[in-house]
């Protein structure tokens, strides 16, 4: 059997009863400012981590956190 399928139509009742669109869509990076990019090493020496930076917290501030006040 030759038969061309017929073509399906985009909305199957007429645009005009369609409602006007709520947003416009748009590409995503046209409304994000461009980024600026920081230098490594750009706060070299003026920073300083202490040695205990990582160690366990104490118990009280430990306890604040998980409400156990």
């Amino acid at each position: 059997m030759n038969t061309i399928p017929k073509p399906v139509e985009r909305f199957p009742f007429p645009t005009s009863l369609c409602p006007p669109p709520v947003a416009q869509t748009s590409a995503r990076d046209e409304f994000r400012p461009a980024k600026r990019r920081v230098p490594y090493g750009l706060l070299k020496g003026q920073i300083r981590i202490s040695e205990d930076f990582d160690a366990p917290l104490p118990d009280h501030v430990l306890a604040s956190f998980e409400g156990r006040v």
